[in-house]
């Protein structure tokens, strides 16, 4: 049991900085290597879109068709020849 006067912290509290909505977008930072920035660069330029939303969008799919495998579904038409 707790103590009544125990004093319970939340991440924003703990990290110092407030704790945005649950359901915001989260910024990340990835390496990837030279050649496959060339070529997001490329589609994102040939679908009139940010490279950001271009790697977001493939995340995204990628990651819904890698739960869709799991499940035993066929995966949402994504394919490492389509993907770029």
């Amino acid at each position: 049991m707790a103590n009544s006067q125990e004093q319970r912290f939340s991440a924003a509290e703990y990290f110092d900085h407030p704790t945005p909505a649950i359901h915001s977008p989260r910024r990340i930072t990835i390496t990837v290597p030279y050649q496959l920035y060339e070529r997001l660069v490329e589609r994102s330029k040939r679908e009139g879109r940010s490279l950001s939303n271009l790697a977001a969008f493939l995340l995204e799919h990628y990651c819904r068709g890698s739960l869709d495998r799991q499940h035993k579904h066929p995966p949402l038409g994504i394919t490492s020849d389509s993907v770029l």
